[in-house]
């Protein structure tokens, strides 16, 4: 298993292009509101704040930062082998 961990900074009108989490953690350090595209459904307009988080995946992704300040996040992937 392998494990990736980075601090992913969104300025204010930035945005994440399309991509794809197989199985990923989130900790919230500074929090925003930004609209995010998931698995082609409609925009989700969203608001974190500093110290939440979850687990999630897989999915496909995309984000705008729409607020006024930097979202900052702690991101874990998880890189496991598949069992066949």
């Amino acid at each position: 298993m392998g494990v990736q961990m980075y601090i992913l900074t969104v300025e204010p009108g930035s945005s994440i292009p399309l991509h794809q989490h197989l199985v990923y953690s989130v900790y919230e350090l500074e929090g925003g509101t930004f609209v995010r595209y998931i698995d082609g459904k409609d925009p989700i307009e969203m608001s974190v704040s500093a110290g939440g988080g979850g687990v999630r995946g897989p999915l496909i992704d995309a984000a705008k930062n729409t607020g006024n300040t930097t979202v900052r996040l702690v991101v874990t992937e998880i890189h496991r082998p598949r069992v066949n």
